[in-house]
This record gives C-alpha cells, sequence and structure tokens, in this order.
C-alpha cells in the first residue's frame, strides 16, 4: 500500500478514537445510567460509522492493516455485548 494512503487510514481510523474518547470525557460526570444512554446517542454512531468505515476498506489478511480489520470485524459482536446493545 501506498504511504500516502497508509497514513490517511491511519488518520481517518484516530479521527473515530479521538471522537468516543471525547464523548467519554463529556459523560464522567453522569450517572451510570445517563452515560448509558447517552452512549447509545453518541458513541454508537460513531462505533457503527467506524465498523461501516471498516468494512469498505480491502486489504491483504496478512497485512498490518489486513490484521487490524480482522480483529475489528471478529471482535465487533463482542464489543456491543460488553456495551450492553447487542
Amino acid at each position: 500500500m501506498e504511504p500516502a494512503k497508509l497514513r490517511f487510514i491511519e488518520i481517518s481510523t484516530l479521527a473515530y478514537c479521538n471522537l468516543l474518547f471525547k464523548i467519554e470525557k463529556g459523560l464522567a460526570d453522569l450517572s451510570p445510567e445517563e452515560r448509558y444512554d447517552q452512549r447509545l446517542k453518541q458513541a454508537r454512531p460513531v462505533l457503527d460509522a467506524l465498523l461501516a468505515w471498516a468494512n469498505t476498506r480491502t486489504a491483504a489478511p496478512k497485512s498490518s492493516l489486513g490484521k487490524a480489520l480482522s480483529y475489528l470485524k471478529d471482535q465487533w459482536p463482542y464489543l456491543l455485548r460488553t456495551a450492553g446493545w447487542s
């Protein structure tokens, strides 16, 4: 993969993660019930967008990107279950 394309992918993925961290920081003072509700409203769409983004990417299965995409997709059901969103 070309370095410029790889860099774009890294920036895109980092943007999703940074947005999730920003959402979590904003929920810190809420009760657990309020945090759960706000995560559904704010974080779930970001996570769904991350998965949709990942589903549009292709990479050689044994490349670092291919392994990362595969891991994300394989772990997705567990992430949702852990979050109580399944």
